[in-house]
């Protein structure tokens, strides 16, 4: 069995008890967007990798996987902070605004600015249990085989099938599944191809990843008037230009796979 379907495997059993407490328990007090309890299933991920990290490789790799998926220092050359931080926010305003262009009644984002610099936190804290599986752990032995197209694809479309029962339990209709599974496959290829190019910094992904939550969160009002529809559309698009504006040589590996990563 591979690194892949064992992670896959081990994922699906640690999640199943979240998802059958979100099924009982319903959605989490004083939580944004009807969060479900089976969201606390991002200690799914991070139990995985420790599990599979620890049998392959031993206690020193589990901590020194730990403290990477942290280490601000990895993100390599220090320019690439500006993607990671700027990009998703700036795809979620770009979805405001033709939201707001095409005539979709939208209010003014209204969270406080005070508490911004909290749940920034908080996603932070939460983005870094996923991203130590699926950069962490996934990406060293996939991105070798399969580039960062189809890395991000395949890892992509796992993350979306992940989602389907919280979204499920948090009343989401099939149709809203189907978009933001396309935002998710998309933004997963934005976070392997900043991964690669800022130095296989798994710090990177945690910080795209969490500003793409606080961005839906901070959508108007509290995230109920995002629209994955829009979103998802926006996001591939840049993915496909992330990947294109590559140069020539990067951009053939993007597609194809490369021997080794340094």
């Amino acid at each position: 069995m591979t690194a892949e379907m064992r992670f896959c495997v081990l994922l699906a059993a640690l999640s199943a008890p979240f998802w059958l407490a979100g099924a009982f328990v319903g959605d989490i007090p004083g939580m944004p967007m009807n969060l479900p309890v089976s969201s606390f299933m991002i200690f799914a991920t991070l139990g995985a990798a420790v599990i599979l990290v620890y049998r392959e490789e031993g206690a020193g790799s589990v901590r020194r996987l730990l403290l990477r998926s942290v280490d601000p220092r990895t993100i390599r050359p220090p320019a690439w902070y500006a993607p990671a931080l700027l990009l998703m926010p700036a795809v979620l305003l770009l979805s405001y605004a033709v939201a707001r262009a095409t005539g979709q009644p939208l209010p003014a984002p209204q969270a406080a600015a005070p508490a911004v610099p909290v749940l920034f936190l908080v996603y932070v804290l939460a983005a870094a249990c996923e991203e130590v599986a699926w950069m962490g752990y996934l990406a060293p032995r996939m991105l070798p085989r399969w580039g960062v197209l189809r890395t991000g694809v395949l890892m992509g479309t796992l993350w979306a099938l992940w989602h389907i029962i919280p979204y499920l339990q948090m009343g989401r209709t099939w149709e809203w599944i189907g978009w933001q599974a396309l935002f998710t496959v998309a933004a997963r290829v934005l976070i392997v191809w900043l991964y690669e190019s800022a130095g296989q910094s798994v710090f990177a992904a945690v910080l795209v990843h969490a500003t793409s939550n606080l961005g839906v969160t901070i959508y108007p009002v509290n995230g109920s008037h995002y629209d994955p529809a829009v979103t998802g559309c926006i996001t591939a698009a840049v993915a496909v230009c992330a990947l294109w504006l590559r140069p020539p040589k990067e951009r053939s590996h993007s597609v194809t796979g490369v021997a080794h990563l340094d």
